[in-house]
Order: C-alpha cells, then structure tokens, then sequence
C-alpha cells in the first residue's frame, strides 16, 4: 500500500520570513544582552593598552614627562588612564525591516564628559612645595607647547629638593617652560587621541563577534 501526502502553506512567503526573522531578532536580542558585560570590558582593556602602549605613558612612569610635571607617585597615571576609559556599550534595539534585520550594539570609546572631568579633578594634581596644584594632564591634553611658566627651566637630574627626585625648576631670565613638544598634545590631537586612531577597527568587530556568537 502506498501512502501519499500533500502540504499546503498557509502562510505566504512574506509571512513565513517574518517569523525566521523574527526568531533569529528574539536569539539576537538574547545573546546580545548576555555579551554586553564581556564585550565591554574587554573593549576598554583594548583602549587602555593601547594608550600604555604610547611613548607618553612609559615617560610619564619613569622618564622625562614624570621629572618634569615633578610627578612623585606614578600609580596616578594609571588612576587617570582607568577613569578616562570608562567606555560605555548600549544596546540597541534589534528590529525587522524591509531588508531584513538592523540595531545592535554602540560602544562610546571615550566619554568626553568623563576625561574632562578626570582632566579637572584636583586629585590627580601634582603639588608643589608650597601648595600650588598642577593640572598635569590638562597641560599634557591641551596645552600644545604653549608657555606654561615664564622665566624658569626646568633642569634635569638627581636632587634632594626634587619631588620626582630627578628634576627642579630654576629661575632662568628670559626661558620658558612647556610640554615638550614630542608629546605636546591639543584637545583634538593628543596622547590619548592618537593611542585611539592608531586602534585596528577590526579588533572591535572581532571581540563583539566573539562574545555574541558564544551566547547564540
């Protein structure tokens, strides 16, 4: 005996790709959820490597950035390279169109809000024998290789009275102090923007891919 069947859809073609599509958003949306804490925090380790990888971060720790801001503690460097890097990964909403699917993640790399406020905190100032705060990092950021100080210089090498240990400023007619230009930074081009633009975009989309495709 031979049997025979025959299916018939009811749906049409439109509706049966909008339930595929609507069952591959919902694993989505799902997997996305679960990645973002991951996607995050590995995203801001990529950020802050790259920023210790530039010549500014190994100067500040132990050369002639850190001798001439007078720099005694070098654990504030990365106290401030932690806080400018508090990036922020948002979910967006995963929705269906009429060329499929569209939404998912915006990362903010670097929060402008944040490092202004980083820059401005007295904390990670410097002080001086006699109490005055130095915006270190303001200068470093913004400053370019304007004058900061008039008629000083600063003059490097081993010295008692030296907070870094390694430098003092002397008064010095007709000299001027300012960032050194090899890493004189401005609010458009600085330390910070240059370990950013020299990032690989791809290695973003790698770590986003990653983590979501663990969770589907």
């Amino acid at each position: 005996m031979t049997l025979k069947f025959s299916l018939k859809l009811i749906e049409s073609d439109t509706q049966i790709k909008k339930v595929i599509l609507s069952s591959i958003r919902d694993i989505l949306d799902t997997a996305l959820s679960k990645s973002l804490p991951s996607i995050k925090q590995q995203l801001q380790q990529v950020i802050i490597d790259a920023i210790k990888n530039e010549s500014e971060y190994m100067s500040l720790k132990s050369g002639q950035l850190r001798y001439e801001f007078g720099i005694p503690d070098v654990s504030i460097i990365d106290k401030v390279i932690e806080d400018m890097c508090q990036g922020q990964a948002i979910k967006l909403p995963i929705n269906i169109n009429s060329r499929g699917i569209s939404g998912g993640l915006k990362y903010i790399v670097i929060d402008g809000e944040k490092v202004s406020q980083t820059i401005e905190d007295p904390s990670n100032f410097v002080r001086d024998i006699k109490g005055y705060a130095m915006p270190w990092l303001k200068w470093l950021l913004t400053h370019g290789t304007n004058t900061i100080v008039k008629n000083f210089e600063v003059r490097l090498g081993p010295n008692p009275r030296s907070r870094s240990g390694m430098a003092i400023m002397v008064e010095s007619s007709g000299s001027q102090w300012y960032v050194p230009a090899q890493f004189a930074g401005t609010t458009s081009n600085n330390w910070i923007t240059r370990a950013i633009n020299r990032l690989n975009d791809d290695s973003f989309s790698k770590i986003i891919q990653n983590n979501i495709e663990k969770n589907i």
